[in-house]
């Protein structure tokens, strides 16, 4: 569609250049020739007729497949409403277990540090001795 208009907007452009006097020599002269219709009217008319169905756009059939669609859409929407109870009922038990693992390990976690802190506090004095005493042989 933009190419369609960037034809369009050159070929203005190319018109607008072209003088009233200008257009009267190129079509007064003799080497242009221009295309002239041989096919009758009638006969025209009979093969348009005849083929005219072919060439347009069934809409019907459009019609049809959008109010297919939503068909679909109803009958995916009443099978997600079937679902939705038991896997509500699926992802709050999943829930209520990963509740309870994670305050587990939450509970494990205060009780090795509770253990470690005893440790931990020693080994914060070691490395505080040992910068102490790598300052002193510097």
């Amino acid at each position: 569609m933009i190419e369609e208009q960037d034809e369009d907007e050159i070929a203005s452009d190319a018109l607008s250049e072209i003088t009233d006097k200008e257009l009267n020599e190129i079509l007064n002269d003799e080497n242009v020739n221009l295309i002239e219709s041989q096919i009758d009217p009638y006969e025209w008319k009979l093969e348009l007729e005849r083929v005219g169905p072919a060439l347009k756009v069934k809409t019907k059939e459009n019609l049809k497949d959008w109010r297919s669609k939503i068909t679909k859409v109803n009958q995916l929407q009443t099978s997600i409403n079937n679902v939705i109870p038991e896997v509500r009922s699926t992802l709050e038990r999943l829930a209520t277990e990963l509740n309870r693992t994670t305050e587990r390990i939450e509970n494990r976690e205060s009780s090795i540090n509770m253990n470690l802190d005893d440790t931990a506090e020693e080994y914060r004095e070691n490395i505080t001795k040992l910068s102490a005493l790598s300052e002193d042989y510097k």
